[in-house]
């Protein structure tokens, strides 16, 4: 996932929480997914265009949403330390945790059900994702 696919899926993804999603529901996906897919499969090294990608993300689910400035990215940015495993389970882990901090920062409680559905789909993305990479190289 490209740091543009990224920020255009920010902004269509807060439009769409106000109207018609819960306050707190992909951005640990989306994290996880631009995290994962441009990261330095060695080190896990993140780049300088992925950390201005996850601040802009950021400010944009801020603005949009009419919250403080500037949550959202500082709890993107300490997300991203916590992604250099690949096991889905962990990567699910840290998207659960992502969501819950910025519900509880920024508007004030755990939102518990759309955290888990959440940390859910993450963990069935990246295990078929595993599952997938796995018979790839079986095959070969």
């Amino acid at each position: 996932m490209s740091v543009r696919i990224f920020i255009i899926l920010s902004l269509v993804f807060a439009l769409l929480q106000g109207p018609f999603l819960p306050p707190i529901f992909v951005e640990g996906i989306l994290l996880v997914m631009l995290i994962y897919a441009n990261a330095n499969t060695s080190k896990m090294r993140i780049d300088a265009k992925v950390w201005a990608g996850l601040f802009f993300g950021g400010l944009i689910f801020d603005l949009l949403q009419g919250r403080t400035l500037g949550v959202t990215s500082l709890i993107f940015g300490v997300g991203a330390f916590g992604l250099n495993w690949r096991n889905p389970w962990i990567l699910g882990l840290v998207a659960l945790s992502l969501d819950l901090a910025r519900s509880k920062l920024v508007f004030g409680e755990f939102l518990w059900f759309p955290s888990l559905v959440c940390a859910v789909a993450t963990i069935l993305l990246f295990q078929f994702l595993w599952r997938s990479s796995d018979m790839v190289i079986k095959l070969r």
